[in-house]
């Protein structure tokens, strides 16, 4: 599943599949009112929303909510500012820092 609110990138993105022959399992739209009825679980969560919007906590509150996240699985965040993931029973993989940003695993 991918999720993308942007019409811009769901252009893109369906470009990109079909130049290699694929659909897209893609869901269009906001992804934390789309979560709570996608009834799946999933072994890699990328979470990747534009810097300084302030959407990481309430991403990871509705992952944790609605318990889309398996048991092994982790969750990827690609972030410029501190996200407090611990709020959310989530625990440090590994943290990367790539000039300004970060890329942080976690796991529950």
């Amino acid at each position: 599943f991918e999720m993308e609110k942007n019409l811009s990138v769901v252009k893109i993105i369906k470009t990109n599949y079909s130049s290699v022959g694929i659909k897209p399992n893609l869901i269009v739209g906001d992804s934390l009112k789309k979560i709570s009825k996608i009834n799946k679980q999933f072994d890699v969560i990328f979470i990747d929303p534009p810097y300084f919007s302030g959407i990481y906590e309430n991403s990871l509150n509705e992952i944790t909510k609605n318990n889309v996240l398996n048991k092994n699985g982790i969750v990827i965040l690609e972030h410029v500012t501190e996200v407090k993931w611990q709020d959310f029973g989530l625990e440090l993989i590994k943290q990367k820092k790539y000039s300004n940003k970060f890329v942080t695993f976690l796991k529950k």
